[in-house]
Order: C-alpha cells, then structure tokens, then sequence
C-alpha cells in the first residue's frame, strides 16, 4: 500500500501542463427552446433578430425567444442549409427543395420549375452587383431579379456539386466544389486543385482576410493563396483537419471550424483553440458568426453557443474544477497557490503548469482551509482538522504538538509587526513566534473564541472577525466593536483595508465601512450597505480592492463590483460567473490585476482588460399591439401594415398609425430590445404620450397595459438599455387615436345645445305666458337639473380628479353638496309656478261678513 502511495503522490507532484480554461458560454439547445439542434448557417437582419437554419425549418430568435417557420408557413422544405439577408432586405432560404425568399410575411419559392439548375441548394451569396449566387449539387445559378443563369461542368465548373461561394475585393467569384476550387472573372473559370497546393480537392469553405489573402477550408486541412495565385498548405496540428466554418471577426481574426471544435489563426499558427472542454455545446461546428455586438455564435450539430464578454473564465484543472476552493494566494515568485477541500494544495504557474501537493508531500492532510505569506515568503497553510503547517524551501513544517493546536480547525493566519505568526481557530486566536505559543480566548478578551477573519493593516494594528464581533488588538487588549457600535451584523467573515486605509467589514448582514477614529463607546461607527442600497446579497464572504479602485464583494449568489460611494454592480451566472457560490475569504488580486475567487466547486478569474462596456444600445422594437389581451387583425382597423411585426403604421404624411373606436381601449403592448451579450439583463423605460405623466421606473418587464383609455392622441413610447446601461437616444413609438364616442361629436354637442335652447325658450315662454300650468313647473326642475348636471360633470369632478385623482367619496360629498343646494330651489321653483293654481286667500273679517249674509238670507229663504 506505500509503494501504491508513493506512486501517487509522484504522480500527484507532477507538473500538469494541460490548462485549459472553461469560458462563458451560453448555450442553447432543446431544453432552451431551439426548435431544432442542428444548426447550419446564422445571419442576423436589419432588424436585429438572428435567424438559424436548421434540419427543422428556420427560427427566429430576439435573445428571449424562438419562433420557428417551416413548411407549415410555406418552405419549401424543412431542411435547410443556409439563410442570407439581401441588400433589399429579404430573407434568402437555401433548401433540399429549392430556395425561398421571406419579406417577413410570406415566402416566395423558387425550383427547377422557375430556372433554378438544381432544387438542392446548399449555400447562397449575393455578389457586389447585388446578384444573388446559389451553389448546388446541379451547378451554379445566378439570379438577376429576373431570371436564373445557371453554370455546370459544360460551362467550366470541374463539378456540378458546389459547397461555398464568395467574393473577393478584386470583385472575383470563387466557388467550391467535390473538385476544386474555382475562380470566375465574369467570362472564364479557372479551376485549382492539389496539383495547385490544395492539399484536398474537396473545398468546403473560403475566405480572405485582412492582407488580401484568401483561405480555403478543405477536407485535409487549410491553404491560403496569395495576390498572385500561389497557394501553401497550412501546416497545423489538428486533430480533425476536415475544414466546415470559415469566419472572420471584427478585429481582423480568422476563424475556421471543424469536428473537433472551433480555432482561430494569428500569423499562420493556431492563436486558440475552443473545445467542449472550454464550454462548446458540441465539437461539431458548421458555422462561425459575429453579431453587431461582437459576440461569436457557434452553429452546430447539438445545438448554439455564443461567447460574449470573456471577463470571468473557469480554471479547468482536474484538481480544482469541482472542488471546493477555500483560499487563494500569490506569493513572492508569481506562483498561485490554491488551497482545496479533499485534494489538497495546488500551485499554479499562471500559464499551464500545475503541481499538486497533498498528506502524501507533508500536508498535515488533505482539506486546506486558509493560506498565508509572512513577510520572509514562508507559506503558511491552516487546514480543517490538521492544524497549521508551513512551508519553505520545497519542505513542510507540521505544527502539531499540544502547545501550538489550541483548535485542529484554522480559518485565518495573519502576523504582526514582530514577525509573530498569529492563527484564528475555533477556540480563540495563537500567537507564535516559532517557539513559544500564546492563547487568547474569550478571558482575555475577545468577543467569541469562533475566530473567522484576521488582518495586520498599513499602521500596523491587528484586526479579527469573530461570531461575536469585531476585535482590534492594540499589543495589550482587545477592543470590541459589535452591532452597538453599529455594525450591521456581529458575524464577520472578512477584514480588507483598502488603499486610503479605510477598513471594510464583511458580515452575515452586508458591507460595512468603519469610520476613522471609530470607539467602542460610540454607536455610529460604521457605515452599512446591503440590500437596501441594491447590493444583490444578503451575506458578504470576501472583499478585495480592483486596480480602478472598486471593491468586489463574494457572495453565495455571485460577486458585486463596488464603487465605494452607492452604486453597486451584480454579476452572476448569466453575466459569466457560472460557479456563482464563492467561498469565505478565499480571493486574491495577481500582479497583473486579474482578481481569482474560490468557489464551492472551483476557481474563476475576473480579467479587468476583457471586461469592456459595450457601447451599442439594444434595437428596440415594439412586437405587438393587444387589445383587451388579444392578437388583432390590424387590416380592420388600418390600411396600411408593416408585415414584419404586421402592426399598423402611418400613412405617408399622416401621425397616428391607428384610429380606435372608443370602446377598444384596453391596450397592452408588447416590446423587445434586441441585445444578445447579455439579453436578460436588458431594461425597459416608457411612457404613453397622452396619458402617463413621466416615463415609468426601468423594468425587465417586456409589456405595458393601460385600461379604459379616454378618447384622445396617444404616442406609446419604449427605450432599452443594455446590460451596461447603455441605452436609445431615440424612443421607439407608436402613435394611435381613440375617436370619441358618438354623443362626444361635434354635430351631438350642437344637438344637446339645440335641445337645451329649446328646453329654455319652452321653460322661459311657460314661466311667463301659462306660470301656473303643469308643463311650466316640470320644464323649469328639468332645466335646473341639467344645469346642475353640466356644472357637476364638467367643473367639479374635473376639479377634484385634477387636484386629488380619481377618489370616489369626494365626488359623492360633492354630489351630495349639490342636491342639498338643488332641493331647495326645486321647492322655490314649484311654490313660485304653481300660486296660480291655488285660491285666493279671504280676509278674516270679510268671511265673516259673507257668513252673516249668507246666514241672513237663508233666515229669509
């Protein structure tokens, strides 16, 4: 069994010299929506959308989405295997069956029937004179708009099976055939082939790069001809030399892909190498492309990648990757150290050469917990069971005698200005100078014998994190500081000084600032931040301090960028931080200013020189116009439609695309900012022209909804910005009406104002020709209560929305105010109107008189 040992720690002592980083892709496959995972060709429109052709159809994609188009819309056939825009904006579909042009709306076939010399298409190019090229299995067509021209081996083609056609700046059309690779001058073919220096017949792809080079992807590996014609053999070591992909990037670079990954090529030697192992979906690759916001797509046979901002790479070292890693640290030399829970420590070269150390080598065992330089460059190493070790001189020194293991358990070493190595352990802190060992605990002083953190700052005063608190020791005492003093949480997991000597404190509770001069007797000696302030995690584990200045806060949710005055920046998985745990304290800062965080299951290096805002706000567009939450057929309400997203547009000269009756005022609208670098990270600003009185708060939210909309001009309006807050200049808008409802027209109004003229002339010639007829009285309260109903409608309501909103109870105390000022008047106006109708009131003394008379005569009678 020791001779097995010994062996393996010689093979674990070993230096590994394959490094390879893990980036951040993004991948897309079935389980994503891909409605198909064999893609073949990419081309992103004028719109910004990407489309994909697959074995399945096309699809669309806007970063959130895919919507997929198939015979079912009107392909010809599903399988695909090539899409192009044209410079007049359509959509080009190379199929088995034939190709397809697509305006967005419906597609248009072409086949043999219409001239085409062969229904199976593989590759379409459109050519400086804006003439589309189609390589087929039959030959070559060209299409001028009008007519197809087609091209086989009985005009000059060394073979009818034709993979890729290009053009280069000479104006030159070059076609790859089973047989060669030709050049035509608009009169002659001119076909090369091995006996040229291809070193394969079988070209699959071309392109020129930035010297005017051109390069041929072949079945045997890559050749490049220069301006006179020569061609040389590429001689590359390559697993597969069978050459699909060619593309070349922004910055000048050549791509080539082949079924054993994707390479890029610098001065004709291999610059990179992507892989599975680096985070490819698939090996597979049949097409390489850049997008506006120069992220590299990878079209293959399992699915899409995209590589977007190379910030974050995972360090793919089989003795790291998957491993819980506790600390970090660069010595003296440059080396980076890497302490592991399981398989122990592992020093890292930063290019590719590892060695792994572990109990075999002297480690006191295999579960590394904390890392530290002292000042003479001894390595000091605190492990999780096996007390402290050190190490120099290619040796390790055990520390394992009663004296010196207060705790087997080391979470922190630090030392002070005396050279005194000073531990924090699960039972207080141990202060050794070599020799002697000093204990502190709780009876001395310390707030918790649970000791996290230590740190020796730039004026030489030690510090350590506790449960319990925060402890400065001054030589003699500690001095204690907890959430009295007001710190935001008593657990302290990390101590950092930054480069104007400010102290930050990491705690279960968010960062806090102290303050300088900060005492123990007093309560305000920190300044906290967490979630309140937008810091995207509760609990803080390690701090380091970029080269800009920033401070990078780890957390169990990913890392956040700090400026140290409010604004916090989150980057998680989607942003690139795939391992997204970090661990407790275990980050470091390299001389080049790549900063490393340990992570539960491995390392991730931050790469400030690849973490570039990008400049280019999100195209925005508004997808779709709901009313009351259903999809419309806009033709009903408009004449003119825009067939890409089939919404209504203006009329040249006119401003509303729309005009809605007033019932169809329940609107929901749909909108995307099409930014592919990080699409979840797009936000939304709008506004309605009309309605809203300030743009809304940003949102990821991609819809907006107003109900019972008044008649009147409306103007929707949509910004986007993209992950770096960069966002539109201009708004995106859809301009609309909701026409009045018939008694709001103007011939309604002349109506009702017609009808309450009459209603006072009637109640005028009533009140004074016939003042005590019926009709007057009912005429007089009508014209009354319409008056009063105007004034209620259109003065007070409208005053009390204006002033408080839309509250119910002030318009029903307004109401009521009203009718108590109406229901007397309405009493005035019958008690005035209807005096003629009643009988004359006697005289007291004049009835009495009557009934003596009437009395006398019937005495007589």
């Amino acid at each position: 069994m020791r001779s097995v040992g010994l062996i393996f720690s010689i093979f674990l002592a070993v230096i590994y010299s394959a490094a390879a980083q893990i980036y951040p892709f993004r991948n897309y496959s079935l389980v994503e929506g891909l409605p198909e995972s064999h893609i073949r060709a990419i081309v992103e429109d004028y719109n910004g959308f990407l489309w994909l052709a697959t074995e399945g159809g096309i699809c669309r994609f806007d970063g959130a989405t895919f919507q997929e188009y198939t015979t079912e819309h009107g392909l010809p056939s599903n399988n695909v295997n090539h899409i192009i825009q044209d410079s007049k904006l359509n959509l080009w579909i190379a199929t088995r069956a034939g190709v397809s042009r697509f305006d967005g709306r419906t597609f248009q076939n072409f086949t043999t029937k219409n001239g085409l010399v062969s229904d199976d298409v593989y590759y379409i190019f459109e050519d400086n004179k804006g003439f589309l090229w189609f390589a087929t299995t039959g030959g070559v067509s060209r299409f001028d708009g009008k007519k197809f021209t087609n091209y086989t081996t009985q005009n000059g083609l060394p073979s009818n099976r034709a993979w890729y056609i290009y053009q280069d700046r000479e104006h030159y059309i070059w076609i790859a055939t089973s047989n060669g690779v030709v050049r035509y001058d608009t009169r002659y073919f001119k076909t090369f082939t091995e006996e040229d220096g291809l070193p394969s017949r079988i070209v699959n792809c071309i392109i020129e790069d930035e010297s005017g080079y051109l390069w041929f992807g072949t079945s045997n590996g890559l050749a490049k001809m220069d301006a006179r014609g020569n061609i040389s053999p590429i001689v590359l070591n390559l697993i597969d030399k069978n050459i699909f992909a060619a593309s070349k990037t922004q910055d000048g670079k050549l791509w080539f892909g082949s079924l054993d990954g994707a390479f890029s090529i610098v001065a004709d030697t291999i610059h990179e190498t992507l892989t599975t192992l680096n985070g490819l979906i698939s090996n597979e690759i049949n097409v390489i492309y850049q997008d506006r916001n120069l992220n590299l797509w990878f079209g293959t046979d399992a699915g899409l990648s995209k590589l977007a901002n190379r910030r974050f790479d995972i360090l793919a070292q089989p003795f790291v990757i998957g491993r819980a890693v506790t600390s970090i640290l660069q010595d003296v030399q440059g080396y980076l150290w890497f302490g592991t829970l399981g398989n122990g420590l592992v020093r890292y070269d930063g290019k590719q050469n590892f060695k792994v150390f572990t109990s075999e080598n002297g480690l006191p065992n295999n579960f590394i917990r904390t890392l530290f330089e002292s000042q003479d460059g001894t390595l000091w190493i605190g492990t999780a069971g096996g007390g402290f070790c050190r190490y120099s001189n290619g040796t390790f020194k055990v520390f394992n005698n009663p004296e010196t293991r207060a705790d087997d358990y080391v979470y922190c070493i630090t030392e002070d200005d005396l050279g005194h190595i000073w531990v924090g352990t699960d039972n207080g802190l141990l202060r050794f100078d070599g020799e002697k060992v000093l204990h502190y605990t709780e009876k001395q002083g310390l707030p918790s014998n649970y000791i996290r953190a230590a740190l020796r700052d730039s004026r030489g005063r030690l510090w350590f994190g506790s449960y319990k608190g925060l402890s400065r020791f001054d030589g003699k005492k500690f001095i204690n500081f907890t959430v009295q003093n007001g710190l935001a949480n008593n657990l302290v997991l990390s101590i950092y000084e930054d480069r104007s000597g400010t102290i930050w404190i990491a705690t279960e509770n968010g960062l806090c600032r102290m303050h300088d001069n900060a005492s123990p007797t007093q309560t305000n000696c920190f300044t906290c931040y967490g979630k309140k302030d937008q810091l995207s995690a509760q609990n803080v584990w390690s701090i380091i301090e970029d080269n800009e200045g920033n401070l990078w806060l780890g957390h169990r949710n990913g890392v956040d960028k700090f400026d140290k005055k409010s604004r916090f920046k989150y980057y998680g998985y989607i942003d690139g931080f795939k391992l997204i745990q970090t661990y407790p304290n275990a980050v470091a800062k390299d001389k080049e200013g790549n900063l490393w965080f340990g992570a539960f299951n491995g390392v991730v290096k931050y790469n400030p020189k690849e973490d570039r805002p990008n400049p280019m706000p999100p195209i925005t567009h508004i997808t779709s116009v709901r009313l009351f939450g259903k999809e419309v057929d806009w033709r009903q309400y408009a004449d003119s439609i825009d067939t890409y997203f089939n919404l209504p547009r203006p009329k040249e000269g006119e401003k509303y695309a729309v005009v809605l009756p007033y019932n169809q005022n329940y609107i929901t609208f749909e909108f995307i900012g099409i930014h592919f670098t990080i699409p979840e990270r797009v936000r939304y600003q709008y506004y309605l022209k009309g309605f809203d009185k300030e743009w809304s708060e940003w949102t990821t939210q991609r819809k907006a909804t107003y109900t019972n909309l008044p008649p009147g001009e409306y103007e929707f309006q949509v910004k986007a910005a993209n992950s770096d807050g960069v966002e539109n200049k201009i708004y995106t808008s859809f301009a609309f009406k909701i026409a009045p409802p018939y008694w709001e027209q103007w011939w309604f109004y002349a109506a009702e104002i017609a009808f309450f003229l009459s209603l006072l002339v009637a109640s005028f010639y009533f009140g004074t020709k016939k003042r005590g007829h019926k009709v007057s009285i009912i005429l007089a309260i009508t014209t009354l209560l319409i008056v009063f109903e105007f004034i209620n409608e259109n003065i007070i309501e409208g005053y009390i929305e204006q002033k408080v909103g839309n509250v119910t109870i002030f318009k029903v105390i307004a109401n009521v105010a009203l009718a108590a000022i109406v229901s007397p008047l309405e009493k005035l106006i019958y008690r005035i109107l209807s005096t003629q109708n009643r009988p004359k009131e006697e005289d007291p003394a004049e009835k009495a008189k009557n009934n003596v008379w009437q009395q006398g005569n019937r005495g007589r009678i």
